[in-house]
């Protein structure tokens, strides 16, 4: 029996529910100083962490206190530098909510998968300041 198979039996019958599939939501932060007052954001790398267990991205959610203008404000995370979105996640013309990526293939990772996330464009006649990302995940 696999060591998962075994874990989940043990875990259930001790406290009669298995401590499988727990959220493991990551938080990202771009555009603030070191006061924590919100500047504008730049399209460059603001967070690099390393997997400590397995799992999977299951989502977003986002919010920035400066809408962009013009273009939109997108972000992108990367695996061990390559992105997981097909589509990145974006907040749109004058939007502080993101709308939701759309991720490419494999959306799991294991302990030592590099992540990184970015801006990759900060909108174009405003700028996005303030920006709040956390990436939902299951492990």
């Amino acid at each position: 029996m696999a060591l998962q198979t075994i874990t989940k039996d043990i875990l259930t019958r001790t406290s009669g529910v298995a401590l499988l599939e727990l959220p493991y939501d990551i938080c990202f932060i771009a555009g603030f100083d070191k006061d924590m007052a919100g500047e504008d954001v730049a399209a460059r790398v603001y967070g690099e962490m390393v997997m400590a267990r397995p799992g999977i991205f299951t989502g977003e959610a986002a919010y920035a206190d400066t809408a962009p203008g013009g273009n939109a404000l997108i972000i992108d995370v990367q695996k061990n530098g390559s992105t997981i979105y097909s589509t990145k996640p974006q907040f749109l013309n004058s939007g502080t909510l993101t709308t939701d990526g759309v991720f490419s293939g494999d959306a799991s990772f294991v302990a030592g998968n590099r992540i990184t996330f970015k801006i990759h464009q900060t909108g174009s006649s405003t700028v996005g300041r303030g920006v709040r990302f956390m990436l939902k995940c299951r492990v």
